[in-house]
């Protein structure tokens, strides 16, 4: 049976979030954090906005969302070419750059 059209029009199709891929949460225009998911990135975008998150693991403000699916097999090249492109303040830094006192504690 198929959706009234009266009920839909005007709505944002939000199928892709259901799917995996890559996504960017932006504040006032800026982009302040890159995410990926294999599965669906719905999820882990309102667990970012979440008031149930850790103390240590900030609430991540953002007015804007956008999403772009990935085939599983691109999924890393795609969000690491995004966060080398935008340097966003809220993703952790690549394990290079941490200290070894830090790398031995996430290990």
């Amino acid at each position: 049976m198929g959706a009234d059209k009266g009920l839909v029009e005007g709505m944002t199709n939000a199928t892709e979030l259901l799917g995996g891929g890559v996504f960017v949460l932006l504040h006032r225009g800026e982009v302040v954090f890159v995410g990926k998911s294999s599965g669906p990135m719905l999820a882990k975008i309102a667990a970012l906005r979440s008031s149930d998150r850790p103390r240590w693991l900030p609430k991540i403000a953002f007015d804007e969302i956008r999403i772009r699916f990935v085939h599983p097999d691109r999924l890393a090249d795609a969000y690491f070419a995004l966060i080398a492109e935008y340097s966003p303040r809220h993703n952790a830094p690549t394990p290079a750059s941490l200290p070894p006192t830090i790398l031995a504690r996430r290990i």
